[in-house]
């Protein structure tokens, strides 16, 4: 099976352990083929699952997007806690449910169709040119598409603003990964389709040639754009977030869990504009299943989705509002909470 690197992950040999050699070390976005099972090795930061590949080469499961098996999810509606906790089920009640607001979801394309996600396909596009096209070999892009979007249908997951309009763009590459130019494309195709808001739950340490004044266009157009902050990652600081979320333009994004708590591999700054629910968010996956995932790419597409539904509430008497705007309103309502800034809802839909 196929699995993504998350973030800057040491290639061990020979043995599952954090003391066995290391020739090199992949980069986040890097593709792997590993065997569709875990081995047990050396515990670190409380994770002693291992991967291996055909090579005999072993990967720490915490450095990979892997997910927990949930194909039968059938509880995943108003009572679960990022959905009570945060007044979701309150807010659709009053009626708004992200009608109008389109959402552009910058990763790894889409895994469909799928039983949970009503989608138009001429919103489209795939910018790395990949010999699958749009299809999601990953699953990361179709978890981040069901957090925003899942039918509020009675099973499965719902998203949070299950009725937006989504446009997908696949800017990972199933074999050579995220490239700087493939963002940078999507934040110009995302512009010319005129959307709302950019969701991006990927990143990278380093600055990307030409983003950053993307990010400013798409600001000046009105453009919200909502990033993950990333996470911890072994031979970089941190205290610096990932770029395109560090860009002062962006809502940055990080991830709690339940009791509002950052997730153990949280950059903790105060480059992190906001916190959301990102601990084990079931949503939409390949193959038309489910999983489970955790990390600031499962917390950002939430506050995005989030941010839907408050700009269609603010269009509803302003159909001009811009959605840029929106961030400012976030900010100014959110909760101090030990993590940081906690996202609250209440009172912006009076």
């Amino acid at each position: 099976m196929k699995v993504t690197v998350t973030k800057y992950l040491n290639v061990r040999v020979g043995k599952a352990s954090v003391n066995a050699p290391s020739y090199q070390y992949l980069a986040p976005g890097t593709i792997l083929e590993v065997e569709d099972k875990t081995y047990k090795g050396d515990k670190y930061e409380d994770k002693d699952d291992w991967l291996k590949d055909a090579a005999g080469n072993y990967y720490w499961i915490g450095g990979v997007d892997y997910p927990e098996p949930a194909n039968q999810v059938t509880s995943a509606g108003p009572e679960k806690w990022w959905l009570t906790n945060f007044g979701i089920k309150e807010i659709w009640a009053s009626g708004y449910t992200g009608l109008g607001v389109k959402i552009a979801i910058l990763d790894t394309g889409i895994s469909y169709p799928h039983t949970d996600l009503s989608l138009d396909k001429t919103l489209f596009t795939d910018v790395t040119k990949s010999a699958s096209g749009i299809d999601d070999k990953i699953g990361h892009g179709t978890h981040c598409a069901g957090i925003i979007k899942a039918s509020n249908n009675e099973f499965g997951s719902t998203g949070i603003a299950y009725n937006s309009t989504l446009y997908i763009c696949k800017t990972t590459h199933d074999q050579y990964g995220d490239k700087d130019e493939y963002i940078l494309q999507g934040i110009k195709w995302a512009i010319g389709q005129n959307v709302d808001i950019i969701s991006i739950s990927k990143g990278q340490p380093m600055e990307g040639e030409g983003i950053h004044q993307a990010i400013m266009d798409a600001n000046a157009q009105g453009i919200l754009i909502v990033a993950a902050a990333g996470n911890l990652t072994p031979g970089f600081p941190d205290n610096h977030i990932f770029f395109p979320a560090r860009y002062p333009e962006t809502l940055s994004v990080g991830g709690t869990d339940e009791n509002n708590k950052p997730l153990h591999d949280a950059i903790l700054t105060n480059e992190t504009n906001i916190y959301a629910p990102g601990k084990e968010i079931p949503s939409t996956f390949i193959n038309n299943s489910y999983a489970s995932l955790s990390g600031s790419s499962q917390a950002t597409p939430y506050v995005a989705a989030a941010c839907a539904l408050l700009l269609e509430f603010k269009r509803n008497t302003d159909p001009h509002f811009p959605a840029n705007e929106i961030k400012g309103l976030i900010l100014k309502n959110a909760t101090n909470a030990n993590v940081g800034k906690l996202i609250n809802l209440a009172n912006l839909f009076d």
